[in-house]
């Protein structure tokens, strides 16, 4: 019974993978005309099996998750923290563990996918990699390989512009390029974009949110409250516990679980109170993993939960003493609003003197220990990274779907006939053949 059961199960999984090819196919050829379709060559189930590789694999020595995260290569090219991404949607699992069977059937995946996409770049020459996504291994090893082969490739996963081009010697990302960002004061701005720049910031700290952070929904009906006792306190922002913390470059945890979970277990060593807010767009999984946390932590004083509905301008009003994030978009917000931020990761305002970016765990904890020792921002630097954050919003240019349609990604998934209008294909061949045009130049 047991095999017909996985015959049965793996003739379903091949049938759903044929079935899904012949959907993309279709998709992709749908604006082409004979000539160009004839041109395009398609990877297919004999070439996954071909790439294949029955040589026995171990995860290796590794002294933690940090260990595996920032030093496991593959062939050269460093996957450790793609690995412990996909770890933590797909296993799902909001704790990553590099132990787990579950990393080692990854990394065998992993090396399947690298000689696919190896064998592709012994066939053809390759020019140029087009993916959505850079993170998890499904996308960020063909993104790696291309670079380390010299080739560049091209993201579209990034909300805040319409593409992003990753180069050799760069780690291959989706965001924006923050890391090229600098502030040098508003010196220079043209007045409209400052103006456009502060209108933003004045209504995310009212809870107002626009296009410049397209996750949030803006109908999304939020609660008013004023409570005291967040006055000079600490407040955690969580993220969805099943999102990806390897978004940016670099992260002092290994996942976000471990980050709220050490940072928890510290403050009640030291007696720290703090008040807890989750993700307001979190998922149904990280909703479950709020609750455990809630019930772990139940008999504690120190921990205080805030509802993941409760606008920030409330808890903006109060003054907290310290904001605490991972990579938030509230650490703009918070500056503006004259509230000091901690960060515990790389993120896309580093350049900019908005928050205290901690370097170390050591660094991270000395500072929840000490709050009123990290300085609040500059309100014109945060008006500074939302300018060039944005700038392709503003500017109406090179600008993501997301902005261009002005609608989140919730109501996007959940209307899906809206990226079939006529109205959507034009904005995408525009910014595909001046995309193409500005590479080749």
């Amino acid at each position: 019974i047991y095999s017909i059961r996985f015959v049965k199960s793996i003739f379903h999984y091949y049938l759903g993978q044929a079935t899904l090819s012949l959907r993309v196919k279709r998709l992709v050829e749908l604006s082409l005309d004979n000539a160009l379709r004839k041109n395009i060559r398609y990877l297919n189930l004999f070439d996954w099996l071909m790439a294949k590789d029955r040589t026995p694999l171990a995860i290796g020595n590794f002294q933690d998750e940090l260990d595996f995260i920032n030093h496991y290569e593959l062939d050269g090219i460093s996957i450790g923290d793609l690995v412990c991404d996909t770890y933590l949607r797909f296993k799902p699992s909001p704790v990553f563990d590099f132990t787990d069977s579950f990393t080692l059937g990854l990394l065998i995946l992993a090396k399947q996918y690298a000689r696919l996409i190896d064998s592709v770049f012994k066939k053809y020459q390759v020019g140029l990699v087009f993916g959505s996504y850079t993170t998890y291994v499904y996308h960020g090893v063909a993104h790696r390989i291309a670079i380390s082969k010299g080739v560049n490739t091209i993201a579209f996963g990034g909300g805040n512009s319409f593409a992003r081009v990753n180069k050799l010697g760069e780690v291959p990302l989706q965001v924006a390029p923050y890391e090229t960002y600098c502030f040098n004061g508003l010196h220079g701005y043209d007045a409209d974009l400052i103006n456009l720049a502060t209108n933003s910031l004045g209504n995310r700290i009212a809870s107002s949110y626009d296009t410049t952070v397209s996750y949030m929904d803006p109908e999304r009906e939020l609660q008013e409250d004023k409570d005291e006792s967040l006055r000079g306190s600490i407040v955690i922002f969580l993220h969805d516990f099943f999102d990806s913390p390897h978004g940016y470059r670099w992260i002092l945890f290994p996942d976000f679980y471990t980050w709220i979970i050490d940072t928890i277990d510290f403050c009640i060593a030291q007696n720290i109170i703090i008040f807890i807010k989750p993700h307001p767009n979190q998922s149904k999984d990280s909703e479950h993993v709020v609750f455990s946390l809630r019930e772990k932590y139940e008999a504690s004083q120190c921990i205080n939960w805030l509802d993941s509905r409760l606008r920030n301008s409330s808890i903006y009003a109060v003054n907290p003493a310290l904001i605490v994030t991972v990579y938030g978009s509230v650490a703009p917000e918070a500056c503006y609003a004259g509230i000091p931020v901690l960060l515990a990761g790389d993120h896309p305002c580093i350049n900019f003197p908005i928050g205290k970016t901690a370097r170390s765990r050591d660094d991270y904890f000395s500072a929840l220990l000490n709050p009123l020792s990290v300085p609040s921002g500059d309100p014109e630097a945060a008006i500074a990274f939302t300018i060039q954050h944005n700038m392709n919003l503003f500017q109406k240019e090179g600008q993501s779907l997301f902005s261009y349609l002005g609608c989140s990604f919730d109501k996007l998934y959940a209307n899906p006939e809206i990226l079939q209008s006529q109205r959507v294909s034009k904005f995408i061949k525009y910014e595909v053949i001046k995309l193409i045009d500005s590479i080749e130049d």
